[in-house]
């Protein structure tokens, strides 16, 4: 990848997290015209496990929390890949290990607090840097 995913526009984001988190795009034939025959789609996308479950546009994981926790649950458990999530997550999110007297509890509310955006950015940074 050429750029950082901070310098990535939303839309860039949502593309590339769609194609981490086993998103696809591909062609379909539009149903909606009927008796006149399919017409292949220019922007159709699907879950890699749900070949019939189409949509125009990935889920907007930039900008929604829900698509990003599932976009979280592919990120695999072996290999270090969610520790490395973890510490990407810390870094997008300027946490730091306990210092200055904040509590670990304090600490943590902090993290789990990452906006959507956030999440994004560090699971594209995540699943694209090698362990």
């Amino acid at each position: 990848m050429s750029r950082k995913p901070q310098d990535m526009s939303d839309e860039e984001l949502r593309i590339r997290v769609a194609e981490l988190s086993g998103w696809e795009r591909g062609p379909v034939k539009d149903l909606r015209l009927g008796s006149f025959g399919g017409v292949p789609a220019m922007s159709c996308w699907h879950p890699k496990s749900s070949k019939e479950n189409w949509q125009d546009l990935p889920p907007d994981f930039p900008n929604d929390l829900d698509a990003m926790h599932k976009a979280e649950m592919t990120i695999p458990d072996n290999d270090g890949a969610q520790a490395a999530y973890h510490a990407a997550l810390c870094e997008v999110t300027n946490w730091a290990p306990v210092h200055c007297g904040i509590s670990q509890a304090k600490a943590n509310f902090d993290l789990i607090r990452a906006t959507a955006r956030q999440r994004a950015e560090a699971l594209v940074k995540t699943m694209e840097e090698p362990r």
